[in-house]
């Protein structure tokens, strides 16, 4: 998928994980044009048993339906009017139909 170049050092950029839904990530731009995502330490495991691992910084949205839900929640937060995909109804955040717009 494309990039959306936020600022001259910020880029976005949606990736399907197959299983896991949809993932927005942040990062920037390199020389040849390629998205290269930032990466920060985050610990995983139990209380006793941490680990410590470098991942991407990014945002898990969730299968298809979800992450329109997501992008709509989204939407509405940042501008106060409500939207809905063409053809559908939103309520309270949530799809009415369980047809995923794409």
């Amino acid at each position: 998928m494309a990039e959306f170049q936020v600022d001259k050092w910020t880029s976005l950029k949606v990736e399907e994980k197959g299983e896991w839904g949809f993932t927005l990530l942040e990062g920037w731009i390199g020389r040849e044009g390629d998205f290269k995502p930032n990466f920060c330490k985050r610990e995983f495991g139990r209380k006793d048993a941490k680990t410590e691992k470098t991942v991407p910084v990014g945002v898990k949205l969730g299968n298809g339906e979800m992450a329109v839900t997501v992008a709509l929640w989204l939407l509405r937060e940042l501008t106060g009017k409500e939207y809905a995909p063409v053809g559908e109804k939103a309520v309270q955040g949530k799809l009415d139909d369980q047809d995923v717009p794409f």
